[in-house]
């Protein structure tokens, strides 16, 4: 194990990160004339990054301290197995540079692969340790379930403004047109923002430069403008380990119009539909706004209710139910039901009768997914989870929810994974290379306005991929390389 030099790397970034008080206690370069010190890297790098080499930072790093970087850059779409690779065969190079995360971290942390660093950001670390002292929910992200920290953050609070070259990029045509320089700080970031939305940069003489808001911001800040405190707010799950989003809501009243009206405009009226509810995970957390949602739905209907893990009850209440349902459920759960159903999976529960598996289901039975593994099983392609739940179920097509915390609004899909939003929301794509070139059709990142949003920010960039037709419907394809995991349908690229 080279415990050694990730020791030594985590003291070179302490030094070149120490106060100005500490300044007179250090000599640069820290490698003595005639020593060589040089550390193995590997880097899992995005299509979208540029090489690790050209990166200003690690030239500023190696240039200070005088300590080299040998690094080994994987593309992301063959970053994971190699790195497992790596670990397994016991072949690790003195840094993993990104791509590990709280849950590899957490899988391999009894099997002396990495080394905790919390006494070094205590003890060596006073620039970082000051910013977590100041903003212990970046510290809560990072602490793991044993109490240690096992990697270093990358924390930006205006998200690719400082750190992630490469990810973040500006429009040089709109800042000549403006007359601006490119902007070197959070506050003239923020005035070259406001210059693109107000003067036309674009020359199309609307007002359609508009900024999305990058979803990570919800981590970090406060999004709300409302003058009274908020009534509730709705937390990301959080699903591989990443801190939770905040999404402030000014009125659950106004939260309970929209879902209701989205749900009419597809489904008709909730007093004429039952839902049952398979969402162990949301339920098994507050801040739920899946949960928020379905349970008002439920209040309005004719029946249903939640069921956690009773499937045999949630079976028997839906066959004596003669009305039109909705059957909806995180997909882990909805696949452990499948598989319990056709005797795929774990046996059924002791008592189960032979009845319970047969009369659920009528014609105007809906199946619905709501996305997400949640960690509890292996992640697959929806066409291929479509294809199981369809063939278990007996339904023609396997409809789909489309939401998460940062919204209000909700899209849905009727079967083949195409979705349509109500009037107030629309959904456009952006370059990935790119954040202000965005297009109303084509494929590319997500960006999403929603009009509901009425006290934070109406207008989100989400770390979803996928693709917008003409007509304003889309699909979901994957995510970002290196985003967050989120519960709200997720599914691989």
């Amino acid at each position: 194990m080279k415990k050694l030099n990730i020791s030594l790397l985590a003291l070179v970034l302490a030094l070149i990160m120490a106060v100005p008080a500490l300044a007179s206690d250090v000599t640069y370069p820290l490698v003595q004339e005639g020593e060589e010190i040089t550390l193995d890297v590997v880097w899992g790098k995005a299509a979208t990054s540029k090489p690790i080499a050209d990166m200003k930072v690690v030239k500023d790093v190696q240039e200070i301290s005088g300590v080299k970087f040998n690094v080994t850059e994987i593309p992301d779409d063959g970053y994971e197995e190699k790195r497992n690779l790596m670990i397994a065969s016991g072949d690790l190079p003195d840094i993993f540079m990104e791509g590990v995360g709280m849950k590899g971290i957490i899988n391999y942390k009894d099997q002396d692969v990495f080394i905790p660093v919390t006494e070094l950001i205590d003890n060596h670390m006073p620039n970082l340790k000051a910013i977590l002292d100041s903003h212990p929910e970046y510290r809560a992200a990072m602490v793991a379930p044993d109490g240690e920290i096992w990697g270093f953050p990358n924390i930006e609070e205006m998200y690719g403004l400082v750190c992630n070259q490469g990810i973040l990029s500006i429009n040089q045509d709109w800042l000549n047109k403006l007359g601006l320089e490119v902007p070197k700080t959070v506050e003239e970031f923020k005035e070259c923002l406001i210059a693109f939305r107000d003067n036309d940069p674009n020359g199309n003489g609307q007002q359609d430069e508009i900024p999305f808001l990058p979803i990570e911001i919800f981590k970090t800040h406060r999004i709300y403008c409302g003058e009274e405190e908020p009534d509730a707010v709705f937390t990301s799950s959080s699903t591989g380990g990443e801190g939770a989003s905040k999404h402030y809501i000014a009125s659950l009243a106004d939260y309970e119009r929209v879902y209701t009206r989205g749900f009419e405009i597809f489904y008709g009226s909730p007093r004429e539909v039952s839902i049952y509810a398979l969402l162990p995970s949301y339920l098994e957390r507050e801040g739920s706004s899946l949960v928020r949602m379905v349970d008002g739905l439920i209040r309005q209907g004719r029946g249903g209710g939640f069921y956690l893990y009773d499937h045999e009850k949630l079976l028997r209440d839906m066959a004596s139910d003669v009305g039109k349902k909705i059957l909806l459920g995180v997909s882990y759960a909805l696949l452990d039901l499948a598989e319990e159903m056709t005797g795929r999976g774990s046996p059924p529960a002791e008592g189960w009768q032979a009845e319970s598996l047969t009369g659920w289901s009528s014609p105007d039975t809906i199946v619905m997914e709501t996305g997400g593994m949640k960690g509890r099983r292996e992640e697959m392609s929806k066409a291929r989870m479509h294809s199981i739940l369809r063939e278990a179920f007996g339904v023609p097509e396997i409809h789909s929810e489309y939401g998460m915390a940062e919204l209000m609004s909700q899209a849905y899909s009727r079967g083949g994974g195409r979705f349509e939003t109500p009037p107030w929301m629309r959904v456009a794509v952006r370059n990935l290379s790119d954040p202000f070139d965005v297009r109303h059709t084509g494929r590319g990142g997500i960006n999403i306005i929603d009009l509901a949003n009425l006290r934070s920010c109406a207008f989100v960039q989400t770390q979803d991929i996928g693709s917008v037709a003409a007509d304003g419907g889309f699909t979901i394809d994957g995510r970002v390389a290196r985003s967050d995991i989120r519960g709200c349908n997720l599914l691989v690229q």
